[in-house]
Formats: C-alpha cells, sequence, structure tokens
C-alpha cells in the first residue's frame, strides 16, 4: 500500500445557504430497481420540502405520480403515503425561483474497493436541480466555473465558497464535452496517448466499425471520441477517481466523471425517460477494445436534456392558456399531455408578481419531520432513504427574492471587432413598459470605421426616450454584420431578471458576448431617468456657426469602477445635431438630448467638448447634478471665454414600478 494514496475521514461541509436534505447512494450492492427507487425519493423529498406547491397538469390535481405528502394539524409533515393507482396523475411540481439565499440539497454516493470506503457528496442547486460542485476525499472542494452565459461575466460568483477550487470548464453541456478531451503538447502525444473525449450523442445503428478501420483512424489521427458509458461499474470508477483526485493534471477526467453524474442523477430527477433509460444502462459495460458501451442515450432523451428550459416554459404557458402548445415541437414534444409525461420537475420562469403565476417556496422548518442523520454515513447496500438528514439551517431570510426599489439599467457601450468598412444592423431593448431602438443602421447607412479606432469599434447608439427599467426583466436583441464582407458577427439575446438570484447584479459593470459583440451595462438598484438636453449658443460669433461637439453623461458611481477596469470602454460621447434656428433660438447651432439612468443622491456628471471653427483645441464644460428627490428639473448654463453659452438642462422622475405591459413586452419568459 506505499505510495498509494490514503483518503483521509470526510469531514461535514454544507454550502453556503441552506441545505433542505442529504441522501446517500452506495454504488456497489445496488440494482436498477434501487437506483429507481432512490431517483424516486430525491422527487419526493424535493415536494416535502415545499410549501404551496403548484403544479402543471391536471387542473387542481395535487398529487405526484407515486406518492404525496400529507400534512398534519401541526403544520408538520408526515411520512410519505401512496396514492391509490385509480387516483395517479401525470402532473409535475414547479419549482421556486432561487432566492437571495441558496437553497442545495446533497447527494452523497459511496463505493468500497480494496478495504477502503470512498464518499463523496454533490452539492446541487434545489431550484435548478444543477450540479455546482462537490467535495473530494480530502475534504477539497471543487465547483464548476462561472457559466459566463448566464452568470453575464462579471463578477464571478462563487458556489461554495472561497475556499472552493474552480474547474477548468463550467456547467454548460458544451463546455462540459468539450473538456472530456485531454489536452495533450504536441501532435504525436495526440496521436498515441490523448484521450479523444466523450460525445453526447445517439450511438450510431447498425455493427461497430471494423476493428481495421478504427486503428487507420487512429493512425491518421482521427481518433472519435466515444459516446458515455452509463453503467455500474463506471459510476463506481467515478466516484473513486473524484474521491482521490486533485484535478492538477486530471481535468478531462474529472469532466468525464461528472458528465456521468450529471446525467445519471440530475437529469434523472427531472426527466422521466431519462430516469427509465438509466435504469436500462445500469447493466452496460463498455467494449474491452475502445470503451465504447454497448448501449448509450437516445437521441428522444438528448433532446429532452438540452430543451428542459424550454419544455417548463411551454407548459408554464400551456397552463395559464397564454397560447397554443408550439407548432416546432421541442425536443420532438408536440403536445403537453406528451412533455407532461416526460417533465418531472418544472423550471419556473417568467414573472412571480404577474397574475395567476405564482411561485411555491421552500418550508421554513427543516426539522418538520423530526429526521437525524449524518452527512452521509454509509452502510452495506443501497441506502437511498435511509439517511435523509435534515441540517439545521441558519436564520431564513424570509424575502425570498432580493428586490431592488427603483432599478434602472444603463448601457454602457457595444464593442465589436474592427472591420475593415464598418457595422450595420439593429439593437433593440425591451422592457416591461415596451421596446425601444438603441442601434438602427441598415446596410446602405453603415457605420464606418476610422483609422484611428482600435481594435475594437465601438457603436454610435440611439439617445433612448426613456430609461430602460429593470423592474421586474429586460431583454437586449443584437442582430449586427459586417458592412465590408456581409457576415453575421453578432445575434442573440441577453436577459436579466430581479428574481432571479444569478441575474439580478445591481451596482456592478457587467459584460456580455454575443458571437463577436461585446456588450457593457450597469443596473442600479435606486436610480431616476434623466432626460438631459444640451443646447450651444453662438451669442452672434461666426466662429462657433460651424462648430462641432458632443457631450457625454457619466456618474460618481460608475466613476470609482470604470478606470480600474481593463475592458471598459470609457464613457460615450453622444454627439451633438446642428440646430434648426427657428425651434431652438436665432444663436442656437447645436442641440443634443438623452436619457440615462442615474442613481439617487450621487452626482450625474454632464461634459460637454467643443471644437469652434478654426480651433486647434477643445472647449469644455462641466455640469453636474445630484438627485435627491423622486422628481425635479433644473438649467444651468456655462459662458466660455472664446464667446458663445452651453446649457444644460435636467428633468428626473422615477420610472413607473409597474408592469401595465409586462405580457406582451416579455412574452412570459423572464427568466430565458
Amino acid at each position: 500500500m506505499s505510495g498509494r494514496h490514503q483518503p483521509q475521514p470526510l469531514g461535514p461541509f454544507n454550502p453556503p445557504g441552506r441545505v433542505l436534505f442529504r441522501l446517500s447512494f452506495n454504488v456497489d450492492n445496488a440494482t436498477e430497481d434501487d437506483f429507481d427507487r432512490f431517483i424516486q425519493q430525491v422527487e419526493q423529498e424535493i415536494l416535502n420540502h415545499m410549501r404551496n406547491p403548484r403544479y402543471c397538469g391536471t387542473a387542481g390535481a395535487a398529487v405526484l405520480p407515486y406518492c404525496r405528502p400529507v400534512e398534519q394539524p401541526t403544520g408538520r409533515r408526515a411520512p410519505v403515503q401512496p396514492v391509490p393507482r385509480a387516483q395517479r396523475r401525470r402532473v409535475a411540481p414547479v419549482l421556486p425561483v432561487p432566492r437571495s439565499q441558496r437553497t442545495w440539497f446533497v447527494i452523497v454516493l459511496e463505493t468500497r474497493d480494496r478495504g477502503t470506503t470512498y464518499r463523496v457528496p454533490f452539492f446541487i442547486e434545489a431550484e435548478t436541480v444543477y450540479l455546482r460542485g462537490y467535495q473530494n476525499q480530502a475534504g477539497n472542494l471543487f465547483e464548476f466555473a462561472p457559466d459566463i452565459s448566464r452568470d453575464h461575466n462579471l463578477p464571478a460568483r462563487s458556489y461554495l465558497g472561497n475556499a472552493a477550487t474552480a474547474l477548468s470548464f463550467n456547467c454548460n453541456y458544451g463546455d462540459i464535452v468539450r473538456s472530456t478531451a485531454e489536452r495533450t503538447s504536441s501532435r504525436e502525444d495526440r496521436r498515441r496517448a490523448g484521450d479523444p473525449g466523450l460525445i453526447l450523442q445517439p450511438l450510431p445503428a447498425g455493427p461497430p466499425a471494423p476493428w481495421e478501420r478504427q486503428r487507420q483512424q487512429q493512425q491518421q489521427g482521427e481518433r472519435p471520441r466515444r459516446s458515455p458509458n452509463f453503467g455500474q461499474e463506471r459510476l463506481r470508477v467515478a466516484v473513486r477517481e473524484l474521491a482521490q483526485a486533485n484535478n492538477d493534471s486530471s481535468q478531462h477526467r474529472t469532466a468525464q466523471n461528472l458528465l456521468l453524474v450529471i446525467v445519471r442523477f440530475c437529469e434523472s430527477i427531472r426527466l422521466r425517460n431519462v430516469r427509465r433509460e438509466m435504469v436500462e444502462l445500469w447493466t452496460v459495460e463498455p467494449n474491452s477494445r475502445d470503451q465504447q458501451p454497448s448501449r448509450g442515450l437516445s437521441g428522444a432523451a438528448i433532446l429532452v436534456i438540452n430543451n428542459w428550459s424550454t419544455l417548463s416554459q411551454n407548459l408554464l404557458r400551456h397552463e395559464r392558456n397564454l397560447g397554443p402548445w408550439p407548432t416546432n415541437g421541442v425536443a420532438g414534444i408536440g403536445t403537453a399531455d406528451e412533455a407532461q409525461g416526460i417533465v418531472v420537475l418544472v423550471q419556473f420562469s417568467g414573472d412571480p408578481n404577474e397574475a395567476g403565476n405564482r411561485t411555491p417556496e421552500w418550508v421554513n422548518d427543516d426539522n418538520a419531520d423530526g429526521r437525524q442523520g449524518g452527512p452521509g454515513a454509509g452502510r452495506p447496500g443501497p441506502s437511498w432513504g435511509a439517511d435523509a438528514a435534515a441540517v439545521t439551517p441558519p436564520p431564513v431570510i424570509l424575502d425570498w427574492y432580493l428586490v431592488p426599489e427603483e432599478p434602472a439599467t444603463e448601457i454602457l457601450g457595444v464593442l465589436v471587432p474592427h472591420q475593415q468598412s464598418g457595422v450595420y444592423g439593429n439593437i433593440t431593448v425591451t422592457d416591461c413598459f415596451g421596446a425601444q431602438s438603441a442601434y438602427s443602421r441598415d446596410r446602405a447607412g453603415y457605420q464606418r470605421s476610422s483609422s484611428g479606432d482600435s481594435a475594437e469599434l465601438r457603436l454610435e447608439l440611439n439617445a433612448l426616450n426613456r430609461a430602460i427599467s429593470a423592474y421586474g426583466c429586460f431583454y437586449i436583441d443584437v442582430d449586427l454584420w459586417s458592412a465590408s464582407t456581409g457576415q453575421m458577427l453578432s445575434k442573440g439575446r441577453i436577459s436579466w431578471s430581479r428574481y432571479n438570484f444569478w441575474t439580478n447584479l445591481c451596482g456592478y459593470v457587467l459584460y456580455k458576448t454575443i458571437g463577436q459583440a461585446r456588450l457593457v451595462y450597469i443596473v442600479y438598484r435606486k436610480a431616476v431617468q434623466v432626460a438631459v438636453t444640451v443646447t450651444v449658443d453662438n451669442g452672434g460669433d461666426d466662429d462657433f456657426a460651424g462648430a462641432g461637439g458632443s457631450f457625454t453623461a457619466t456618474n460618481t458611481r460608475l466613476t470609482k469602477v470604470l478606470y480600474n477596469e481593463p475592458f471598459l470602454p470609457p464613457p460615450a460621447r453622444r454627439p451633438m445635431v446642428r440646430a434648426v434656428r427657428s425651434d431652438r433660438g436665432p444663436h442656437v447651432v447645436l442641440y443634443g438630448e438623452d436619457v440615462v439612468a442615474a442613481p439617487l443622491e450621487e452626482l450625474l456628471s454632464v461634459t460637454v467638448s467643443l471644437l469652434p471653427r478654426g480651433a486647434r483645441r477643445r472647449v469644455a464644460a462641466t455640469f453636474e447634478l445630484e438627485p435627491t428627490e423622486a422628481s425635479g428639473s433644473t438649467t444651468k448654463t456655462s459662458t466660455l471665454q472664446q464667446g458663445g453659452t452651453v446649457t444644460v438642462s435636467f428633468a428626473w422622475s422615477l420610472l413607473p414600478m409597474g408592469l401595465s405591459n409586462y405580457s406582451a413586452a416579455s412574452d412570459g419568459q423572464c427568466l430565458a
């Protein structure tokens, strides 16, 4: 045994927030029926910890397919009571939305090898059933890297706390599958030793390729990826490796093992057809030569795995009669009844404050059923449900989501790679009050690139008619094209929701990359919308008659972080246009306006920059406003030494904090 890693006793660890329950599963002596019962037990525990549950399915039904909770007079839940077969319904409980305080459940997998027991706790987010991290046998914590497509790039939040080590990949399937391939240092290594990794797709029909053909592929550097093996023996290996590995040089094996755990447990909990296939694949064994399993996941199962969120949204919309079932048949599901037969747990979407779209909550008293237990101490044989430990929680936060007071959003800039000629396209911002165009150019009127542009071109955004409300949620749709090549640069959507703990970041500069475009924005928790109007009066001086100018508007909070971030662009300059004198005054030569979001009780600074005709230097004037009330207006004027005056008018007000046009604006998919 010398030189062999000696596992250390696993100390109890609870991730930051609140642990609803903990269940252990012994892989060694379990059968496929034991696995099936374990998954059902997890589903039932999730339901038992819900308060005011909500269901998709048969109207008015309040049962699961196999069991249901029973309320005691004290409000505590009694053990699960079986439901008569005649009363069973295909209904699915709706999961709560993410809270300001994290909510977890823990699955502990255990196996025994050569006299040593290995236990690995996996920490799963209760509102999404997403695996976020695990703990190895030595007590080290490992977590997925933040998913930039969901976590908006900045700031990077730790799932398990500061003591956790981030893996080199996030929890997105695409990133995990890519990371299952071993990275080697040379082409020769890739041919001879590099593990080509896994691919999450159905096995091809028919007999396997001849061994000679596979040898030719390896000699030509075409080592094919293999499908995951979901068998019991492979799961035992995964638990042992995760328990012992420190991930210094085995990230590809970690990715392969975590992919197995996610599909076998998390997806089985969410999706009924995946659970059935995982039961059937419990005894599958790999081929001895290429480790390719003889059987794998079906195409139907992989489709629903990749579309669980969309199916959940469709079920919620169908339940509320917001429209017919989509005719495109997402994941091959053509009817709501078919979806209800597959989806076990529904992910919440939309606005909880919207009529008819309530969200359930987790119970406040975790010790309601009186159970106690350790952090996964195993016993011979399957231990499903044997030690479902109620973990004593910290004080419960009664507000289950963070509520910004008067939230508003400011787009700080949109950057694209420098193009030979320029860029055209559209950027539309949609909030609960409707849509606004932030950028709109056709190919004939594209934005030109100048010789002074750096590696990135900053788009000249349109002035908005009002600030962007973040009261419920908002979307930014981007559709940008290269004027020189006609190729697409960026097409996609970002969303922000104050009801989603992972996206409702306030007071941070946030980044989002869509295609080749990089969008920078900030959400203020308490802000007013300020209409800024700038006019330049030449005072009869002909030098200002041909002047050009622009102005910027920024606030002290933004200035504090603006120049400390290496990726932030400088404040956007809003160009001023030639004024029609009959409208603005006999001597007004330049005019500009914009609407910006400004935090209350912080300075808003407007800097006007002018270049008089024939002058070598720009003339600048700065105006400041500190809005301390919900509404107001003021006008400030500065006389320039070169002659002429600059006048800035401020008019500010709170955005109406209502959802008058929510359904039309956001289509009820706030958490998409």
